[in-house]
């Protein structure tokens, strides 16, 4: 594609709606031209995780024909691989490999850009102390707490991030429970030896509230 494509139908697969939320919110704004901005309403699908995306992204038919490629034996998709054009991949530095891994052993072109990269800050530890009532050592931190502690991550980055801070007796406290946005954060923290408690259906803060209560009212 070059500059001055018109990308407002190219075919848009996220994870989780927000970044078709941002998309939409640009199409509202007098100053973007609305020629480079992919539409909701041509969105592919979106899923809560890579996994759950995956199969329809492989399904859906080619748009049209990619220039100067050869035919190549059908993909898991269903279709010549060379049917379909490159795609490209917007992406964090922490992102996994599902889905560049599906591309390649469906036969298809991908292109990854990597547009953001992700840091720990640097008050974690302090915070945490403050967090936890200690006014020294997170290894001073009681396990026998009379009432539970939910320790919540968003993110498989920031989860390895916040672990880093956190002392193993305050995760594996039988007061402590562990909550994750998603399908892709649980897998992380299951992977890592932590049990999760609770996972919201979707990733957004009713999700997460419904995912908490029902976790505390099978306890009860």
């Amino acid at each position: 594609m070059t500059i001055g494509t018109d990308w407002s139908n190219i075919p848009l697969w996220t994870v989780g709606s927000t970044s078709l939320d941002v998309f939409d919110q640009a199409l509202s704004d007098p100053t973007m031209d609305v020629r480079y901005i992919p539409r909701p309403s041509f969105a592919g699908h979106t899923a809560k995780s890579a996994s759950t995306l995956i199969p329809h992204l492989l399904s859906r038919p080619p748009r049209s024909p990619a220039p100067n490629l050869q035919p190549t034996p059908p993909g898991p998709g269903g279709a010549d691989a060379a049917a379909y054009r490159p795609y490209l991949l917007i992406r964090g530095d922490k992102s996994m490999d599902e889905i560049p891994r599906a591309l390649r052993g469906a036969k298809r072109a991908y292109r990854s850009i990597t547009v953001y990269s992700t840091r720990s800050r640097t008050d974690i530890p302090q915070s945490t102390r403050t967090v936890l009532g200690l006014s020294t050592s997170i290894a001073d931190y009681s396990p026998d707490r009379p009432a539970s502690l939910w320790l919540a991550f968003f993110s498989p980055s920031s989860a390895a991030f916040a672990l880093e801070h956190l002392h193993p007796k305050v995760v594996s406290s039988p007061s402590t429970r562990v909550f994750a946005i998603g399908e892709t954060t649980a897998a992380w923290l299951t992977s890592k030896g932590i049990t999760v408690h609770a996972m919201a259906d979707q990733p957004t803060p009713d999700g997460m509230v419904r995912a908490l209560r029902e976790a505390e009212d099978k306890e009860r």
